[in-house]
């Protein structure tokens, strides 16, 4: 395997991107008992007085919402045997999930936080294999990449592999600046959880926006900067609380700044506990995803979203479609939805039940979304 930087190896987790419950990673909740609503009411205009745009705004190519995006951590994925293809995925997330925020360009990268974790597998470190199939990936089937930006690496390392990245042919749709650091374990700093290197609070994420962005639009202009949202449920739990905070707080910055973002991502997953050890039944109603009107008329992606269950079933098959369904339902034009995920090793139980392809080939759950999405 030849690289520009060593390949360190990394514990596979049980749950791909450290999937957990509720509507997010690394948390869990119970979901509002209703019906999967059909179609559901647009989202809320953006109210308060704009300043003047600021740069990048409206110089930015917007996403297709009739493709399909899929998460994907290249270090386990074999792209050249993701067959059959499934028609409509159109952009691919990497280095997607938890595992961004400590996936490095080069080992001299490497915050010394995880170079003392000896006692676990901290970190990756990107190699050029990995650039080679995501470039396979776009030469066969045309895909777009979606970059999971690690901002706990330094801004310099990002831009010059973004550099890289380019002068290597890939075809960025859009930088997504960071992975789920709403959850509780950004803010306490717990470096023993996936993904932490510090402690962030929305104020330091703001700050790293504005310090970041101008330098991200030098270096792939055009494409779109979209900032981490959380989504969150109907109740007043401490969770759903928490993760309203850092949206109301995350737009209060944008309408303060436009432009500082072209858009924003959110997380939704649904049915049985983190580890997909239930099957029970979960339905979803119009509130669990109120969080959607948050931003106004900001575009959203969907950069990871699925129905979890133990197992592989007619009847999960059908609940997840549903799920897919009614959230789709929900976005509207411009938005663009996205499913957790492309491929899942033999080792990861906790995401097996929702990956697209596994070693055999494409799965039921692959089969089930390449017919969903033939009827887009």
């Amino acid at each position: 395997m030849r690289g520009f930087g060593p390949m360190v190896a990394v514990a596979l987790l049980g749950v791909l991107g450290a999937c957990a419950g509720g509507t997010v990673d690394g948390s869990s909740r119970d979901t509002t008992p209703g019906s999967i609503p059909v179609s559901a009411p647009g989202p809320a205009a953006s109210d308060g007085p704009s300043p003047p745009p600021t740069q990048g705004e409206s110089d930015v190519r917007p996403l297709r919402s009739d493709l399909a995006l899929v998460n994907t951590r290249p270090r386990d994925t074999p792209f050249d045997s993701l067959e059959p293809w499934i028609d409509g995925i159109g952009y691919v997330r990497a280095w997607g999930g938890s595992r961004a925020m400590v996936t490095f360009p080069t080992l001299d990268a490497v915050p010394q936080v995880l170079l003392d974790e000896t006692g676990r597998n901290a970190f990756d470190v990107i190699n050029e294999d990995q650039i080679d199939g995501l470039l396979a990936l776009q030469q066969a089937h045309g895909t777009q990449l979606v970059y999971d930006v690690n901002v706990n690496d330094q801004l310099d390392s990002q831009t010059e592999f973004l550099t890289l990245l380019l002068e290597r042919g890939v075809d960025i749709a859009m930088l997504e600046m960071g992975n789920e650091l709403y959850l509780p374990k950004f803010a306490k700093g717990d470096t023993s959880a996936i993904g932490v290197t510090r402690a962030w609070t929305v104020d330091q994420y703001v700050d790293l926006l504005r310090d970041w962005g101008p330098r991200l639009r030098d270096v792939v202009p055009g494409v779109p900067l979209y900032g981490v949202g959380a989504s969150h449920g109907s109740t007043d739990a401490a969770g759903d609380t928490t993760r309203r905070q850092w949206n109301e707080s995350l737009f209060a910055a944008i309408k303060q700044r436009p432009g500082l973002i072209d858009g924003i991502t959110f997380h939704h997953y649904a049915g049985g506990d983190a580890s997909g050890a239930s099957d029970e039944e979960v339905t979803v109603g119009d509130a669990e995803f109120a969080y959607l009107d948050t931003f106004g008329d900001l575009p959203v992606a969907i950069t990871e979203s699925g129905y979890r269950s133990a197992t592989v079933t007619e009847a999960t098959l059908n609940r997840a479609e549903a799920f897919w369904s009614a959230l789709r339902a929900r976005l509207k034009p411009g938005d663009v939805f996205g499913i957790h995920v492309m491929y899942n090793p033999s080792n990861q139980a906790g995401s097996r039940a929702m990956s697209l392809y596994d070693e055999n080939g494409r799965t039921a759950v692959g089969d089930r979304v390449a017919q969903w999405l033939s009827r887009w």
